[in-house]
């Protein structure tokens, strides 16, 4: 009896060990996921720095973007996101980022499929529609490891690698496809968690979700109108219900967790017409291949292809 106590602890111990591993993963993916559309429910405690007595008279003058604005009503918090916001795009070189080469395009592509398909209904503004296959990261950052390897490019972060191409994309699509100013300019992310797995509990695979979800915090403000969850773990739910306290009711209503293909058809189509929908997710497109068919897609292979001196 004493033995199958051990024995039953000691499971008990692993199972919740992995468990913990799960969470956490999921943890940083939700933060990956809501940091763009993550709406302060009360101003956070100001920087002990100038900005954190500025008022709303003092900011008024400065330049901060209306979507900024329209994320806190903290004057110190606009600011100081403001000068995170300056301070990415200077460290990501992001004015340049549609004029350098980009030697990864097409392996992240491969291995974290995302690509443009559609655009909203009116209600949604037209906003863009974004498909995606979370998941699987860590062999996406190996994958990136031994080609920057294999190129002599030692230096090259995987990591970075990976953010820098996000960026990357979503700076095409504010600038060049949806540039219209906010708040119109907006996302509908479509997002797959059927690859998600023991390959995304890797310390590397964290630190990524972790430097995903900076990103999306500083750079992508208010970009998202909503989010729509598709094939979660049973873990997510369980973590869902826990951040559900940490949001305002507005990004709550941006985020829909659909368990089956149904849930997702039926509520979806107040957003998305089905037929700009792939037919794996219920929908009734026409694409040979959702995830390279769309002309927007098209047109940012295009662009990379040329960036890298490829012949289109």
């Amino acid at each position: 009896m004493e033995s199958l106590a051990r024995v039953t602890f000691t499971i008990a111990i692993v199972l919740l060990r992995a468990m913990t591993l799960v969470l956490g993963a999921l943890a940083r993916l939700l933060g990956a996921l809501l940091g763009a559309s993550a709406h302060e429910r009360t101003p956070s405690a100001a920087p002990a720095d100038a900005a954190s007595t500025l008022s709303s008279e003092e900011t008024r003058d400065i330049e901060i973007p209306a979507r900024i604005r329209a994320s806190t009503s903290d004057p110190a918090r606009q600011l100081e996101k403001l000068r995170a916001y300056e301070a990415w795009r200077r460290e990501f070189d992001v004015d340049n980022a549609l004029r350098t080469k980009k030697p990864y395009f097409a392996l992240v592509k491969r291995l974290y499929p995302h690509a443009f398909h559609g655009t909203g209904k009116a209600r949604s503004g037209g906003a863009t529609v974004q498909i995606e296959k979370a998941g699987q990261f860590g062999t996406l950052l190996r994958a990136v490891r031994e080609t920057s390897e294999a190129m002599g490019r030692f230096d090259d972060d995987p990591v970075r690698v990976v953010v820098e191409h996000v960026a990357f994309v979503m700076t095409y699509l504010f600038e060049r496809v949806d540039a219209r100013p906010w708040p119109l300019g907006k996302t509908i992310r479509i997002v797959d968690l059927s690859r998600m797995g023991m390959d995304d509990l890797a310390l590397d695979v964290f630190e990524f979700l972790k430097a995903m979800s900076d990103m999306s915090k500083v750079a992508f403000v208010e970009r998202v109108h909503k989010i729509y969850v598709l094939h979660p773990p049973a873990a997510f739910a369980i973590l869902f219900a826990a951040f559900k306290p940490l949001f305002s009711e507005k990004t709550l209503k941006q985020i829909v967790v659909c368990r089956t293909i149904e849930d997702f058809t039926s509520t979806v189509k107040s957003d998305i017409d089905l037929r700009d929908i792939p037919r794996e997710y219920g929908g009734s497109c026409e694409c040979k291949d959702c995830w390279r068919d769309y002309v927007r897609e098209k047109e940012l292979w295009a662009l990379a292809r040329e960036l890298n001196g490829e012949v289109n």
